[in-house]
């Protein structure tokens, strides 16, 4: 990257101060530049698709309180948990949420952006964050990325109506970068009490963040496309989660959208299992 691309990204990802007294080149390796701040960065974990073979039955899996990582600010992260908790209603919740400053992110997004579709909906897909054309847009999924997953939907006879669109993190980070560790865990509450107060039956999770952030597990390629069970504070049963690449990966092909494919078949199994069952109640 040569300097003029170099600063315009900074320019975009909101830098427009110096914070210490000597220029840092950041286009050199880390081991040979001075650091001007101390702390571990969080490893960036890459995610491996592959293709089922078919739905397993859900394993239920108990959800943890919202862990702060070394570093997040536990005090903001309680904030999050008491403002969350706090929120009677899916309308109160977003209130809340759009008004919690303490996320930075908040500062520099377009939009806030959180659900999208009926909060009454079945069935719940949930993804990472917004990214850039849902930051301009202020909707969830739209752009290329929205195209794909009304492809998709359509694959296994859904449509985005049917269906309640969501983010993880609603405000899209600087220059489409990964959601920091702190970020995540300040939003996270939310998402949880977003889901005690919609009851969902399934949740389809898109990527392996999404995954850890809502069943604290890491996502591996031999559970990918298969349903979980996973526990709720707040709710009387388990919801059934199916883990599938992020939008992004099943654009790229591969295994990734072989994957993707296998949990949309799982999701659609789910769906008319779930509705038989319902009919049997009547």
């Amino acid at each position: 990257m040569d300097a003029f691309n170099a600063l315009r990204l900074q320019v975009e990802w909101g830098v427009d101060e110096c914070l210490d007294d000597q220029p840092v080149d950041r286009r050199r390796p880390i081991n040979q530049r001075r650091l001007v701040a101390t702390g571990v960065a969080e490893p960036r974990s890459s995610l491996r698709a592959a293709a089922g073979t078919s739905a397993e039955t859900p394993a239920a899996v108990p959800v943890p309180r919202v862990a702060a990582p070394a570093g997040a600010g536990t005090a903001s992260v309680d904030r999050a948990i008491a403002a969350a908790a706090a929120a009677a209603s899916i309308e109160a919740l977003a209130m809340a949420f759009a008004d919690f400053t303490e996320c930075p992110l908040r500062d520099t997004a377009a939009h806030f952006i959180f659900t999208a579709g009926a909060p009454e909906a079945p069935t719940w897909i949930v993804g990472e964050a917004p990214d850039a054309d849902e930051d301009r847009a202020g909707h969830c999924f739209t752009g290329r990325t929205g195209e794909l997953l009304d492809q998709m939907l359509a694959s296994i006879a859904l449509a985005r109506d049917q269906v309640l669109l969501a983010n993880m993190v609603p405000w899209r980070p600087p220059g489409g970068r990964e959601p920091a560790p702190r970020e995540t865990a300040m939003c996270l509450p939310f998402l949880r009490r977003l889901i005690v107060l919609g009851r969902p039956r399934v949740i389809v999770l898109l990527g392996g963040r999404v995954v850890a952030g809502l069943t604290g597990q890491r996502l591996i390629s031999r559970r990918m496309g298969k349903p979980l069970a996973v526990a709720f504070d707040g709710l009387a049963g388990p919801v059934t989660a199916i883990p599938l690449p992020t939008l992004d990966q099943v654009a790229s092909g591969g295994t990734a959208r072989r994957a993707a494919w296998e949990g949309l078949r799982a999701l659609r199994r789910t769906i008319d299992g779930q509705s038989a069952g319902k009919m049997g109640e009547d």
